[in-house]
């Protein structure tokens, strides 16, 4: 669900500077210009602007290669502002594009260089622990140089900076930082319901483009303006991890960090809507339009359900113009087939979506008419017996038709006669699904 426009997210605030290993810098900021000189004695002196920055996000900028062939200028996010910190930088030297990440305090630094590269933009993305380096020379084409896994907590410092004695110039900056701010972490829900999703964005430059939500890989909305939001209406028990890919103005996109939900369904319901022993085998138009399996010929469950079963072998009779046989998915033929079992056997129903739907269930006792079972509706989870029924005389073809919600199992145990058996199972919206509740 794309929400209407409003004022758009947080933004960052004023930038803040510090000067390392004996640098001695200066800031000038005009018109989203930013000029950073650096009089630092030592090539090690670092003069860094910085933002805190919270969560996963994407620093950009255009950086203009500084004119000392040992000066280091571009972008970089720190884990601290000491001297030496984790850290994860983009930076121009002299004909040189450097991405150099300082996995811990321990280590030296480790480079990935691109040689006599004409690149004038930068930008580097976190997520998570994963920090990854792109240069482009226009800013519209970017490639990845390298990336690399680095511990650091979820609040750090990004911005820029100048190792070494210089001045850079720094414009057509961008940054985002994002979190999943609802639902939150390990939220659990009572299906059916609407859960609202919903992406807390703070941005300097330009607002995101466009922010996409996914359940697992799974997309299942979109947001295009402030407040970056969606309603998931149809979300199915279970575990869920949630994440926004948030996309920037510029083409970059990043995912926050996960979110877990579990909606969860209710205790099971069965409504008895009654036996139709008219429509036989012309299912079709009839039953079967969110889904069905006919036994040995073709199955199509709805997306919302779980379906399985237990205790039984299938037994194929034949293709017959016999009107109680089913028809077939595609042409005119008919087909004479059911699961069977000389004890019970057990079909197995989950309805994740937490919502009624109509359960029909089709016997024929083809070829006599001595048969005799029962069919028990039971909670899935307690196996409370919800629903029972007696089917006799169904030689023409029967179906016992119910309203569902939850989990059940749907026992069939013979009586008399031969085995129980089952031909199909159809699936169809509630038409009165408030009795299933």
């Amino acid at each position: 669900m794309a929400v209407s426009a409003e004022p758009g997210p947080a933004k960052f605030g004023e930038f803040k500077t510090t000067s390392i290993n004996g640098a001695v810098g200066n800031l000038n900021r005009t018109n989203g210009t930013f000029r950073l000189s650096n009089s630092a004695t030592n090539d090690s002196g670092i003069y860094f602007v910085f933002q805190p920055f919270s969560g996963n996000g994407q620093v950009t900028a255009r950086v203009r290669r500084p004119v000392q062939s040992l000066t280091k200028s571009g972008i970089l996010f720190r884990q601290t502002t000491n001297a030496i910190s984790p850290s994860a930088g983009m930076f121009l030297t002299g004909s040189n594009t450097v991405f150099e990440r300082l996995l811990n305090t321990n280590e030296l630094p480790v480079l990935t260089v691109r040689t006599n590269e004409s690149v004038e933009w930068l930008r580097i993305v976190r997520e998570g622990t994963a920090f990854s380096g792109f240069l482009s020379k226009d800013g519209t084409n970017w490639i990845q140089i390298s990336a690399d896994t680095i511990e650091m907590p979820e609040k750090t410092f990004a911005g820029f900076a100048v190792f070494g004695k210089g001045e850079t110039l720094f414009d057509e900056v961008r940054m985002l930082s994002a979190h999943l701010a609802s639902p939150t972490n390990n939220s659990n829900f009572s299906l059916p319901t609407n859960i609202v999703i919903r992406a807390d964005v703070v941005s300097l430059g330009n607002d995101p483009s466009r922010v996409d939500f996914f359940a697992g890989a799974e997309t299942i909305g979109e947001a295009m303006h402030f407040p970056y939001a969606m309603v998931w209406s149809n979300a199915l028990a279970g575990s869920h991890s949630l994440t926004a890919k948030i996309t920037g103005d510029l083409g970059a996109a990043f995912f926050t960090e996960p979110m877990v939900c579990e909606p969860y369904l209710l205790a099971a319901k069965a409504k008895f809507l009654g036996v139709d022993p008219l429509t036989r085998g012309d299912w079709k138009g009839k039953y079967g339009a969110e889904g069905f399996q006919i036994v040995c010929h073709s199955t199509n469950y709805p997306s919302y359900a779980e379906v399985s079963a237990t205790g039984y072998k299938n037994f194929l009779m034949g293709y017959s113009s016999d009107p109680g046989a089913l028809q077939l998915t595609n042409g005119t033929g008919r087909i004479i087939s059911h699961q069977f079992t000389y004890t019970n056997m057990t079909i197995n129903v989950s309805f994740l979506d937490g919502r009624a739907h109509q359960v029909a269930l089709y016997c024929q006792d083809a070829g006599s008419n001595v048969r005799v079972q029962t069919i028990e509706v039971l909670d899935g989870q307690s196996r409370i017996v919800l629903d029972a029924r007696r089917m006799a005389d169904f030689s023409a073809g029967k179906y016992l038709v119910w309203d569902i919600r939850g989990r059940v199992k749907f026992r069939t145990t013979r009586v008399a006669g031969g085995p129980s058996v089952v031909s199909g199972v159809f699936f169809d919206a509630s038409e009165k699904s408030e009795t299933a509740r």
